[in-house]
């Protein structure tokens, strides 16, 4: 699952930050806790992404990402901040303690940073490399809300039928589209946690299975450690999966 993988990530970060550590050093580590967890438990198979589904995810989001791909400016104004913050964590090589120099005395981390710390491992913590980082996040982070949408609606209909809603979300909706205008990428990265977060705790209980509730608590973490709102307003689909009873 792509947002096991992130969400390992997003956590690591701030954990190795709490104790000082360099970033770049350790950034790899938690892939490999990722798979030992996937391979160990094969965090129930019968839940797994199909390639097929991840290739028509990819390519539903494809239209929203050309000015990713193709642009030496990113689009969005709010692109110029999340460049701004990924730049202090590569220059600090972990989390800074402020935003100097560019804004003097205020304290680093009101804003989350999950999305950022993504951004600057994807730029390998060289600022040479610091618009591809940004620019791979942003697709992932897409990617991640198409998928995570279409996990979510899988507890309640069959695999198929979900993505073709997802599908249709992404095609139609234009809160989604109007994102890419003003940066908002955190946010959508956010939002597809909160997708997955509910999408476990759906299929957990359908499996009676505490791993799966285990890896929803990871996504949910990151999605609080990446942008608050969608971490936060999404738990109205928490309600909603309590009054479902029809796991069967």
């Amino acid at each position: 699952f792509p947002s096991h993988d992130m969400s390992i990530w997003i956590c690591w970060f701030y954990s190795i930050s709490i104790l000082s550590l360099p970033a770049n050093l350790f950034m790899w580590a938690p892939l490999l806790v990722a798979m030992a967890f996937v391979i160990k438990g094969r965090l129930e198979m019968q839940l797994k992404i199909s390639a097929v589904a991840i290739g028509i995810g990819a390519l539903v989001v494809l239209p929203y990402l050309f000015g990713y791909m193709f642009s030496n400016l990113l689009p969005g104004c709010d692109t110029a901040m999340h460049g701004y913050i990924t730049r202090l964590i590569i220059e600090q090589n972990g989390f800074p303690s402020t935003y100097q120099p560019l804004l003097p005395d205020s304290d680093f981390g009101a804003y989350a940073t999950g999305f950022h710390f993504l951004a600057a491992m994807f730029a390998m913590y060289s600022s040479d490399f610091l618009l591809d980082g940004l620019s791979m996040a942003s697709m992932l982070a897409y990617l991640v809300c198409l998928l995570g949408l279409a996990f979510l609606l899988s507890v309640f209909t069959k695999p198929a039928n979900a993505i073709i809603c997802a599908v249709t979300a992404f095609w139609f909706h234009a809160s989604l589209q109007s994102t890419i205008t003003w940066g908002g990428s955190p946010t959508v990265l956010s939002l597809g946690l909160v997708f997955f977060t509910y999408g476990f705790i759906g299929h957990s209980f359908k499996l009676r299975s505490l791993r799966l509730m285990t890896v929803a608590a990871f996504s949910l973490s990151a999605a609080m450690l990446t942008h608050a709102i969608p971490a936060y307003t999404g738990a109205y689909f928490g309600g909603f999966l309590v009054l479902y009873r029809d796991w069967e």
